[in-house]
């Protein structure tokens, strides 16, 4: 007998004593699970080879959830025999997509992935520092193409397990091999077994995407539906809670030389015993860590904090469900690391809740992301938002929705309500609900950089997406202009139902709120639009289009002429609307065709002697070799350092001021 077999959950639906009137459809699909088992074993015995230094992610790991699960569940859990065949499937299924094996066609399948791409691209931009040759993408080095196959096996490994039931793989005498051989059962419930072990990688509000029941395949009895939400958090919390010994033996470690963050998870996992219940609790212990392993120790810990999240998480969603919960709805002390200490002993150290912490998130980013900063600019934050809106732009011409120079951003002044507010907006890529309230609100972490958006786009990197917004700060600029913020947002992929709107109703002293768009809102179609409610009329002293004071008399610029000023050289046509009226800003990579008056006089001073000389003597600058262009500029011996119309511009927009230099000269930010 197997060691799964002998547990709860198999016993009261798959085992010999159960349901004896359905004797031949129990024993069909027991068979049937076994079968799966002997033919996933063999993919999962390859994951060490393609992904060395792993943990076990064997057969005795996937038949160890069936323990797991029977600890978490409680006796006499009710799991029919279909639902338990199902769940067995989505175990065997859930991680065997980690090996090469299966893909039927191998490398080349991998390759052909935007993500094998997307991943190349950025190791060898981290090794290189240099945009990346897209030949490289089929032939890179083989340090970087042994990385980038355990990337990149483990990104797609959710996505294959969906996939792993209909797959099947050729004989070389001919005739084809399926991981579930039988195609009426196959047929029955292989798209929800996909489903199901998929559904381990996701976040838990997309367990709402599974359907709420599966009916009975062909010869199963009628009343053996399965719910697939019940299997689906079943196998969450079992795969999620087996961290113990079994999963770190010390020879395999030996042999395997894990090293790393693959070593710090053996390191802990090795000195953990199996997990037992107390009541309602799992109640981990192992030890002792000594000083050396404290990064291990406090690895385990956030694994269990993790369990604990995934325990109540799953109790929750279950109970709101109508379905029944597990016994288990949490981890014992999984919230105190000196309560952990207890039962997961160190030696020689103590560990206390050092974490940093910031208290005042709101002041932080006050003081790092706005007029600490960037100082009493207000033309900072319009540069910024135009940034973004381009980037957006850029994404999509690259994803094939746009042509090269296709594409629009529109900045408007508009009275509402009584109230002056300023919107940007773009028709762009636009953002899902998650990135919205995840990527964007991550202070310090480039939207465009972060895995999020890799997930949403993938393919983007390796096409050659360099974006000009680099830190992750550049948004929280518009606090500076106002407290009130929506940011509204349509992908061209989804319906107008799906589009959203985040309102920052009292800046960032007040949480935003994830919202359905107003009628007003929804007139955006695709791409995003940023408005903002402006603390200062835009003409008054201290507003976005206030210059100077003379006198008593305030000297104001128009709103084409500051944007025209902080974006002199992008290549997306903007359009500007101010008193009800509409007109071009900047025309796409028209500086390098307009006449230098022109182009000199968003610059700066239009009057200034420096634009008188570079009108005569502006030049192109351009590499002989390629035809880049790398600016429009001359050199000006004299005048004042008022008296200078050069910048230096990255992406197209305003980063500094040139002594000595008219014109404009591209540059890249260090």
């Amino acid at each position: 007998m197997l060691s799964f077999e002998k547990t709860t959950l198999w016993a009261g639906s798959l085992g010999n004593s159960a349901f004896r009137k359905e004797r031949d459809a129990r024993s069909m699909l027991r068979e049937q699970l076994l079968d799966i088992r002997n033919r996933a074993g063999h993919l999962v015995s390859l994951i060490r080879r393609d992904i060395p230094g792993l943990t076990v992610h064997d057969l005795t790991h996937l038949d160890a959830l069936w323990e797991t699960a029977s600890l978490i569940a409680g006796k006499g859990y009710p799991l029919n025999p279909a639902e338990a065949f199902v769940f067995g499937a989505a175990v065997l299924l859930h991680d065997s997509a980690m090996s090469l094996a299966a893909y039927p066609a191998g490398m080349s399948e991998i390759r052909r992935t935007a993500e094998w791409r997307d991943t190349v691209t950025n190791l060898l931009q981290l090794e290189s520092g240099q945009p990346v040759d897209p030949s490289k993408f089929e032939a890179p080095p083989e340090s970087i193409e042994k990385l980038a196959l355990g990337e990149v096996l483990r990104e797609l490994h959710a996505k294959r397990a969906a996939e792993l039931p209909s797959i099947d793989w050729p004989l070389p005498a001919g005739g084809r091999e399926f991981l579930i051989q039988r195609s009426e059962i196959r047929t029955a419930y292989g798209d929800i077994i996909g489903k199901v072990a998929a559904s381990h990688w996701w976040g838990l509000s997309a367990l709402s995407n599974l359907p709420p029941r599966v009916n009975a395949g062909l010869g199963i009895p009628a009343d053996w539906h399965v719910n697939p939400l019940k299997v689906a958090c079943l196998l969450r919390v079992a795969d999620a809670a087996h961290i113990d010994h079994e999963r770190a033996p010390r020879f395999l470690r030996a042999i395997a030389g894990p090293v790393g963050n693959s070593e710090i998870h053996w390191t802990f996992q090795e000195r953990l015993g199996k997990p037992s219940k107390d009541k309602n609790l799992l109640v981990y212990t192992g030890g002792p860590f000594d000083v050396a392993d404290a990064e291990a120790w406090w690895l385990c810990y956030d694994m269990l904090s993790m369990i604990d999240d995934e325990l109540r998480g799953v109790s929750t969603l279950l109970d709101t469900r109508g379905v029944k919960p597990f016994v288990v709805t949490g981890v014992r002390a999984a919230r105190s690391p000196e309560s952990v200490a207890e039962l997961i002993t160190t030696k020689g150290w103590r560990p206390v809740n050092t974490d940093l912490r910031v208290s005042d998130v709101p002041a932080l980013i006050e003081l790092l992301g706005g007029k600490r900063l960037y100082g009493e600019d207000l033309s900072i934050p319009v540069r910024e938002l135009v940034q973004n809106a381009i980037d957006s732009i850029h994404a999509r011409r690259l994803l094939g929705g746009f042509g090269p120079t296709d594409g629009a951003v529109n900045v408007r002044l508009r009275n509402r309500d009584g109230a002056h507010w300023l919107e940007i907006e773009d028709d762009g890529v636009g953002m899902s609900a998650t990135v919205l309230t995840g990527a964007l609100l991550d202070f310090g972490k480039s939207l465009w950089r972060s895995a999020g958006m890799r997930r949403e786009f993938p393919g983007l990197l390796a096409r050659g997406f360099k974006p000009t917004g680099r830190y992750g700060i550049g948004f929280f600029s518009v606090f500076m202009l106002g407290d009130h913020i929506t940011v509204t947002t349509r992908r061209p992929d989804v319906a107008i139902s799906d589009m959203r709107t985040l309102d920052f109703q009292k800046g960032l002293k007040m949480r935003p709120i994830l919202r359905e768009p107003t009628m007003e809102e929804v007139s955006l179609g695709l791409g995003t639009r940023v408005s903002v409610q402006l603390k200062v009329p835009p003409g008054d002293k201290e507003g976005l289009l206030f210059v100077r004071m003379e006198g008593d008399k305030h000297i104001t610029t128009r709103l084409r002429d500051l944007v025209a000023h902080v974006c002199p050289a992008v290549d997306v046509t903007i359009n500007v609307e101010e008193d009800g009226k509409s007109e071009v800003a900047v025309a796409a990579n028209d500086w390098l065709s307009v006449e230098s008056g022109a182009i000199l006089s968003r610059l700066g001073n239009g009057e200034s002697r420096s634009i008188k000389f570079g009108v005569s003597h502006l030049r192109e600058i351009k590499d002989p070799s390629t035809g880049e262009v790398h600016g429009r500029a001359c050199i000006y011996p004299g005048g004042f350092m008022f008296d200078q119309n050069g910048v230096v511009t990255v992406g197209g927009f305003l980063a500094c001021g040139l002594d000595h230099i008219v014109g404009i000269l591209r540059g890249e930010t260090q």
